[in-house]
């Protein structure tokens, strides 16, 4: 009878506390929406989440640094947590924007917008009043 006593309890306590510190998907959701907002942009739903290490050839990390501003160079060979939303801003055309969200360890680093049928493609998340001053996204 002890023995499934402390089984019980010795799950309990991993339960607990690999639940602590920890953000639920909600907590997760609302820090993305207000880093989001920070910038002027607005979330209409999540598209993806992976991990992955950032191994990058540096022609692209380079690209991503000139195109959005997001310098992964400090994180090479660290395993970053990106999440990818779709925007309810519309280009002109009316064709979709996205947005990713870089993070370490929990702690946004960074993040990048992108636009369909665009070149270069990507753009940094301060860009919005620019995009929308060249016409690119409507307003």
């Amino acid at each position: 009878m002890s023995t499934k006593i402390l089984i019980i309890l010795l799950c309990c306590s991993v339960t607990l506390l690999t639940g602590c510190n920890k953000e639920t998907p909600d907590e997760l959701l609302d820090v993305h929406i207000q880093y989001l907002e920070s910038y002027g942009w607005h979330i209409q739903e999540k598209l993806s989440e992976n991990s992955e290490v950032m191994n990058y050839y540096p022609e692209r990390i380079e690209s991503l640094r000139i195109s959005s501003g997001l310098d992964l160079e400090p994180y090479r060979g660290q395993e970053l947590y990106i999440t990818g939303y779709v925007l309810e801003e519309r280009q002109a055309s009316g064709e979709k924007v996205y947005a990713s969200i870089y993070e370490l360890d929990g702690e946004i680093i960074g993040g990048s917008g992108a636009l369909e049928s665009w070149t270069p493609g990507r753009f940094a998340l301060t860009d919005k009043e620019r995009l929308m001053k060249e016409g690119i996204i409507t307003p």
